[in-house]
């Protein structure tokens, strides 16, 4: 289902963004981006999960231009402003 596809995960580097890049690391995932607002997390993860699939950005999903910048080339996304 999700196979050369790109994930967003909003909120990746909390406890339930962490579960779901564990379910999805080892699939045919084609590339997943971790969207967060803290920087330190996100550096912490990229060390701890080197994988070229994984990419970072720093963002507020509260900020909906941002969100929909990260959008871009994936599939299915749903954003709704604040």
């Amino acid at each position: 289902m999700f196979k050369d596809k790109t994930l967003l995960i909003t909120g990746g580097t909390g406890s339930f963004g962490n579960a779901v890049l564990r379910r999805f690391i080892d699939t045919g995932v084609k590339e997943i981006r971790i969207f967060s607002r803290d920087e330190k997390k996100q550096d912490d993860m990229r060390h701890q999960l080197p994988n070229p699939k994984i990419k970072f950005y720093i963002g507020d999903v509260r900020d909906s231009t941002a969100s929909i910048q990260r959008c871009e080339a994936l599939t299915m996304c749903s954003v709704r402003p604040p």
